[in-house]
This record gives structure tokens, C-alpha cells and sequence, in this order.
């Protein structure tokens, strides 16, 4: 996640890695102590932070750089579903800190 963040421009597939990890059983093993070394920032500033730069994603370019490595399915599924559903990881990260 903090990857996504620091890239001088968005990586597509650090989205799709967000959104995995995000929605798998692994959520309670964030170390908020790397995020916090690495960022500076703490838990609830870092997912307001990595929200507000979700948001400036253009979907229409969602598959730049992930389109390759997914299957057909999935690239639909990413064009309709992925940056929609990542926001909404996210949020409910931050509601819960």
C-alpha cells in the first residue's frame, strides 16, 4: 500500500494489489509501524491519504499496466468493479481505525 503512495506515477497493479489486500483475512496484519517509518503518517491519515489519491485514478486507464497479466474476465471485471470497490476497501479501513 505505502508503494502506491510513494511512486512518482500510479502503478495499476499496486490498485489491484490494495484491493487484495484489502479484502482478504490478511487486513489484520498491517504493520501501522512501517506505514508510519515509511509515511510519516498514522493509521487514519495514511488511508485518507492513500483514498484522496485512489480517487485521482481515471478508470478509463485502469488496465495500463495490469491488462496483460489478467484474464478476460478479470479485465472486465477490473474496468467496472475495481477502483469502485478499492475506494470502499479503503474507507472502511479508515471508519475502522
Amino acid at each position: 500500500m505505502v508503494a502506491f503512495t510513494e511512486r512518482p506515477s500510479v502503478a495499476n497493479r499496486d490498485l489491484f494489489d490494495i484491493h487484495y489486500f484489502l479484502g482478504s483475512e490478511y487486513t489484520s496484519d498491517i504493520n501501522y509501524e512501517v506505514i508510519k517509518a515509511r509515511t510519516g503518517k498514522n493509521p487514519k491519515e495514511f488511508y485518507r491519504f492513500l483514498l484522496e489519491n485512489v480517487k485521482k485514478i481515471d478508470n478509463k486507464y485502469i488496465l495500463d499496466g495490469l491488462g496483460e497479466v489478467l484474464t478476460d474476465s478479470q479485465k472486465d471485471w477490473a474496468k467496472s468493479k475495481l477502483l469502485f470497490e478499492t475506494e470502499g476497501l479503503v474507507q472502511r479501513q479508515t471508519d475502522l481505525i
